[in-house]
């Protein structure tokens, strides 16, 4: 079985499957992502994911979990019912809403954990259109993902020129010279 099952969906969506794993934060995602063309939105009921052996890249089944990125850009894990005998994941979902789905190990979750607010770093304007001003005095770089995870942009300056971005959400990762991470949510117009 190698198809993505919604039950009960009753809406009209297109679903499509990349074989390469999402990367964010150094984690890494199974090589199968599932995205929709219309976010979904308020699913209740049992969700299906199902896998082939070799796109765990390593990963036990025992550890597996699913991975949903809401469409504000922030995903999301839950620990899953394995059923390692037909290769399927499954849970049962109230009020879910989700852009992509696929599965990580539960040690290396896609998931972004909020965290203290920093108050040595300050990000501004947040909305932006062209220019993102990163206020610290020891920032050592910035890197700016799309809600793939994937790098846009880096730099080792206070500013961040966004205007050739895709209007969309974004995470900015700060670095600053102790090695200390500040994580932000990025809104691109």
């Amino acid at each position: 079985m190698k198809y993505f099952i919604l039950a009960m969906l009753c809406v009209p969506n297109t679903v499509s499957v990349n074989n390469n794993p999402l990367e964010v934060n150094e984690n890494s995602s199974v090589n199968r992502v599932y995205g929709l063309s219309t976010a979904l939105r308020d699913f209740s009921g049992t969700l299906f994911f199902a896998y082939a052996e070799d796109e765990l890249i390593g990963i036990t089944e025992s550890d597996l979990v699913l991975e949903t990125l809401s469409s504000d850009g922030v995903w999301n894990s839950y620990e899953v019912d394995v059923d390692d005998a037909n290769n399927t994941l499954s849970y049962d979902f109230t009020d879910l809403g989700f852009t992509k789905i696929t599965a990580s190990s539960v040690n290396a979750s896609l998931t972004v954990e909020e965290i203290a607010k920093n108050y040595f770093v300050k990000v501004y304007p947040n909305s932006t259109t062209d220019k993102l001003i990163i206020a610290s005095k020891n920032i050592k770089n910035s890197i700016l993902y799309n809600i793939n995870g994937q790098k846009v942009l880096e730099t080792d300056r206070n500013e961040l020129n966004v205007s050739q971005l895709p209007i969309g959400v974004y995470l900015l990762h700060t670095t600053n010279n102790q090695d200390q991470i500040s994580t932000f949510k990025i809104i691109k117009n």
